[in-house]
């Protein structure tokens, strides 16, 4: 089974010292949202906010960013080339985008 997060990037160390530069391929701050601590009784904070600690911080991904969009879409079709999987579970599903990351078939 492939578990796919598609949400968060893991930091060792404080969210407001991130060194963006680390991730691949999402590394420069303009793919991911603003660092702010999630506080789960706001929906928009809980969408665009970041999960995490000052140990370990989770940088929030943008996926309303083209960029963002098109590198897992293009991750997810080569996967399903790869290894002949039609579907994923997904992950941090109440924290998931709007619209939806992929398309679906009509």
């Amino acid at each position: 089974m492939i578990d796919v997060v598609i949400n968060d990037m893991a930091y060792a160390g404080p969210a407001d010292a991130t060194n963006f530069s680390t991730f691949t391929p999402f590394n420069k701050a303009e793919y991911f949202h603003p660092y702010c601590p999630v506080d789960y009784s706001n929906d928009t904070s809980a969408e665009k906010c970041w999960l995490g600690d000052n140990t370990v911080a989770l940088a929030d991904l943008d996926t309303e960013s083209t960029f963002v969009m098109e590198t897992f879409q293009t991750w997810i079709a080569e996967m399903v080339a790869n290894y002949s999987r039609a579907s994923f579970p997904f992950s941090s599903f109440p924290r998931s985008p709007s619209p939806p990351l992929f398309p679906t078939k009509s």
